[in-house]
């Protein structure tokens, strides 16, 4: 059987409803931006800082004494930043540090499997697949560095009262959803532009 539609004839044919959900969802144009973080971590330019020996570890510090660079080990030229000087030092460079649920998002991209939750779960391929150091953290209050070869902290760019969102690793397991003082020390990972 045809119709006349709009001057133009359209045979009928019989579809099911599974037939019409199809159709629909398929003439829906759905934009789908998959984030991706650079390759390495964020660095700033660090010629004049000072030299410093905390506890057995040797830095350089810059003179606000928010950013440090490792001397030493596997992690030499690895910087660890406070979330404000994270946020100050990514803004003059045009930089743009994921957010919490930007974090989320490429998490589940890696490993759909992963709970965005509060506490430690089995995955290594987080930590393989984005090349993220576990370069460790510098406390707060005394300005030691903890968990260097154990622990990967990456700060997120979503801010928490006196504390920032992060993501925490370890060789075998990742903590997607924490904060921490903002005045700790952590890595930085942007996006890509």
């Amino acid at each position: 059987m045809y119709n006349l539609i709009d001057w133009k004839f359209y045979k009928t044919v019989e579809v099911s409803n599974e037939d019409i959900l199809f159709l629909l969802n398929k003439s829906k144009s759905v934009e789908t931006t998959i984030l991706e973080l650079e390759d390495k971590n964020f660095k700033v330019y660090s010629k004049n800082w000072k030299k410093k020996t905390i506890g057995w570890v040797k830095v350089l510090i810059n003179k606000k004494e928010d950013i440090t660079e490792f001397l030493d080990w596997d992690f030499k030229w690895e910087q660890l930043f406070t979330f404000d000087a994270m946020i100050r030092e990514t803004k003059k460079v045009w930089k743009k540090v994921p957010t919490k649920d930007e974090w989320w998002q490429i998490i589940k991209y890696i490993n759909p499997n992963i709970r965005i939750e509060w506490w430690w779960q089995d995955d290594t391929s987080v930590r393989e697949r984005l090349w993220l150091k576990l370069a460790g953290y510098r406390y707060r209050s005394n300005a030691y560095y903890y968990g260097r070869g154990w622990y990967g902290n990456y700060w997120s760019s979503s801010p928490n009262s006196i504390y920032g969102y992060g993501v925490n690793l370890n060789s075998t397991q990742v903590y997607p959803l924490i904060y921490n003082f903002s005045s700790y020390g952590f890595s930085v990972r942007c996006l890509k532009n």
